[in-house]
C-alpha cells in the first residue's frame, strides 16, 4: 500500500505473464488483501487471458507467497476457490515463487482501476476453509498445491 494523504493510498496487484513479457496491474483504493489479489486475477483473466486460454484447464500461478497471497492465507485460498468455481478453468495451480524473472525488453503493461472497497480482518471459518477443495503438492504442500473446482 502506498498512502498519501491527498489523493488517497493506491494498491498495486499485478499479474505478470513470463513468456509473452506482459503485466497486468490492477490498482486498488483500498486495503491489500487476499480478496483484493484474487480480484486482481479475475480481472487478467477476463480482460486478457480467457482470450489465450480459454480452453485451458487450469491456470498456474506462481505467488512471492506473503502478505495477501500468502501461504498460510486462508482467505487467499478461499477466494481461489471461488474463482475456480466461477471461472472457465477445472482448476488453479499455485505454487511458490521461488526465482527472479530478469526484464526483457520491450515489457508492455496494462493497468486498470479498481474502486471497490476490500475490508481487511475478514476470517474464514473452519467450516469455510474445510470446503475448498484443495490438493496439497508432495513437494512443499504447504506453498504449493491446486485448488479444483468444487462439485456443484
Amino acid at each position: 500500500d502506498f498512502p498519501i494523504k491527498e489523493p488517497g493510498k493506491a494498491t498495486p496487484f499485478g499479474v505478470y505473464h513470463i513468456y509473452k513479457n506482459q503485466g497486468f496491474v490492477n490498482v486498488g483504493l483500498s486495503s491489500d488483501t487476499a480478496a483484493f489479489a484474487v480480484e486482481s486475477i479475475r480481472r487478467w483473466w477476463y480482460a486478457e487471458g480467457i482470450l489465450e486460454y480459454s480452453h485451458s484447464e487450469k491456470i498456474v500461478l506462481t505467488a512471492d507467497g506473503g502478505g495477501s497471497n500468502g501461504s498460510q492465507n486462508r482467505l487467499w485460498k478461499l477466494e481461489l476457490q471461488k474463482l475456480a468455481r466461477y471461472s472457465a478453468d477445472q482448476c488453479l495451480d499455485h505454487r511458490q515463487l521461488n526465482r527472479c524473472n530478469k526484464n526483457r525488453k520491450r515489457l508492455s503493461i496494462r493497468c486498470v482501476l479498481d474502486e471497490n472497497e476490500y475490508k481487511g480482518g475478514i476470517v474464514v471459518s473452519d467450516k469455510e476453509f474445510e470446503s475448498i477443495n484443495i490438493l496439497k503438492c508432495e513437494f512443499h504442500g504447504e506453498w504449493n498445491y491446486t485448488i479444483r473446482r468444487n462439485p456443484v
